[in-house]
């Protein structure tokens, strides 16, 4: 994944997955995520934060306000599509370029295939 566009989606894709099942109402409510240290900013011997979260403000307080405020609105569409698409095909989330470096480094193909034509049907003589 491209981390500088898509990390902080991917967390509230991730954040939001339980409340989307009906488990819970909110992603605080959940057990295992970790919107707790982002969002509330509790500390947490299993987290380390992202140098992308840090970015979200000076203080650990703006912080985790910053990144509640990700929550107001609805992911959209298209980009949870792009998500869903990469992790259930296991491959590389982010542009071109990106994805690109991804299958130089890896040596293997990090994007799908594109579609062929139909096979044709074999006649029933």
């Amino acid at each position: 994944m491209d981390a500088d566009t898509y990390l902080l989606v991917c967390q509230r894709y991730i954040e939001l997955n339980p409340v989307r099942a009906g488990m819970v109402s909110s992603p605080e409510d959940y057990h295992w995520s970790s919107f707790r240290c982002n969002g509330l900013g509790q500390h947490s011997k299993i987290w380390t934060p992202h140098r992308i979260y840090q970015r979200l403000g000076k203080t650990p307080e703006m912080r985790a306000a910053v990144y509640r405020d990700l929550f107001v609105g609805h992911l959209d569409s298209e980009i949870l599509n792009q998500i869903r698409q990469a992790s259930n095909q296991g491959m590389a989330l982010g542009n071109d370029r990106f994805k690109s470096e991804v299958e130089m480094l890896c040596k293997r193909r990090v994007v799908p295939l594109k579609r062929g034509p139909k096979p044709k049907r074999a006649s029933s003589d």
